[in-house]
């Protein structure tokens, strides 16, 4: 979904032509009955794959610009309550000469300093009543009304939720891990708060809204929304509360439940980049992960292979591995991070002589029966204001097309 706000609100006609077809994201990876990969319909397994949080308390802390993200989780059912057993996937590094500062290369550590990459995990349950939206920033999560306050008699103690809430609006989401924060959040549809076991149940929708703000000079603000990536299934019932969840079919695995697979070829349809005036940030998140560890090893590593085409339709290729998570501006992929040799990249304008163009992301399968190297992810299109610290952007979905022979596998 490509929307946009802030002080200039104009969309260039090159993204908004882009955006007809990533609105409804959709396409041939599904499962044989027929359920379908949409950021517009209802699904039993939702993800997130852009999360950020940079605010003036961070190590390093924010100081012209700060950044969270606006989260809304919504149960289309107008019947039934849902239950959602979520998890906050962090990506963060660290540096090697202060492992207390967070960082995404080394150019964010002190003098001498090497960026460790890193990966944690929390989880955490939320019920949401029948038609019920509810929405949170990442930086500060939620208490839910019927969770319990706190005592005042006994501080740091809650009272218990009243008998009429229970069952009715339970659960607490927790704020992001670290400060900064980078990565993403997905939530499966389950039997209870007490009972992690999938349902076969299409429910929940979701929306993220990416919030930059001043600190200095005239307060201005930018926001970015997209919508979450959704993977519905059939409505049989899930066997297990441990199995993993399967985006298709995996030989190997016993599946707690089976979803729509994830994308053969993600399509981005973007500008090409042009130092101080516009840019843009892909993000990718593989399909199978392995939730139950913090061991960065334990997770897949996937080769992407990428084909750009400029308005001359002449070819372009690059190659990137994603292991984890990803979140890069174009012109990294090829270059060093940083802007100063962004003009040598294949994405620069000044390389392809046009102004907008078409990436091709072909995840390669391999031969595994128990993982997957499939990915999914967003896109943000980035316009630098002139003399401003926050600049405008718009988030938006890549589209896709073909099945993969090789599902995914969710570990939890």
């Amino acid at each position: 979904m490509l929307m946009k706000s802030g002080r200039k609100g104009s969309v260039t006609m090159a993204v908004l032509a882009a955006a007809v077809g990533a609105l409804v994201v959709t396409g041939n990876s599904q499962p044989a009955f027929g359920q379908v990969v949409s950021s517009e319909e209802g699904a039993g397994y939702i993800l997130f794959p852009k999360i950020i949080v940079h605010t003036s308390a961070g190590n390093p802390a924010a100081t012209t610009v700060q950044q969270d993200t606006l989260l809304q989780l919504t149960n289309t059912n107008t019947t039934q309550s849902a239950a959602l057993h979520c998890y906050y996937v962090n990506s963060n590094g660290h540096c090697s000469n202060d492992d207390n500062r967070i960082c995404y290369s080394n150019l964010d550590c002190v003098a001498g300093g090497v960026c460790n990459p890193g990966w944690s995990v929390i989880n955490f349950d939320v019920l949401l009543t029948p038609e019920q939206p509810l929405g949170w920033s990442a930086s500060a999560g939620l208490d839910l009304p019927c969770e319990g306050i706190q005592d005042p008699m006994n501080p740091g103690q809650l009272v218990p939720p009243r008998v009429e809430c229970r069952g009715i609006n339970e659960g607490r989401i927790p704020g992001v891990i670290e400060d900064p924060f980078r990565g993403e959040l997905k939530c499966i549809q389950v039997t209870s708060l007490t009972d992690d076991t999938p349902v076969g149940r299409n429910d929940v929708i979701g929306t993220a809204t990416l919030y930059r703000a001043e600190l200095v000079g005239g307060g201005g603000i930018s926001t970015a929304s997209y919508n979450a990536i959704g993977f519905q299934t059939d409505t049989s019932p899930g066997t297990s509360s441990t199995d993993p969840i399967c985006l298709g079919s995996l030989s190997g695995v016993s599946c707690a439940k089976t979803y729509a697979g994830c994308p053969g070829v993600l399509i981005l349809q973007h500008l090409f980049e042009d130092p101080g005036d516009v840019g843009t940030e892909l993000t990718l998140v593989p399909c199978t992960e392995d939730l139950r560890t913090s061991d960065l090893g334990a997770q897949v590593s996937t080769a992407v292979q990428m084909l750009i085409y400029n308005e001359y339709e002449q070819r372009f290729s690059t190659a990137r591995r994603v292991q984890c998570y990803a979140n890069l501006r174009l012109a990294d992929i090829d270059t060093q991070p940083g802007t100063s040799d962004d003009a040598f990249s294949i994405f620069s304008q000044s390389v392809q002589g046009t102004i907008a163009g078409q990436t091709r992301l072909r995840p390669i399968e391999g031969s595994e029966t128990t993982v997957g190297h499939g990915l999914v992810g967003v896109a943000e299109e980035i316009h630098f204001i002139e003399g401003s610290t926050v600049d405008e952007s718009a988030a938006y979905h890549l589209n896709y097309t073909g099945d993969r022979t090789q599902g995914d596998a969710v570990y939890r």
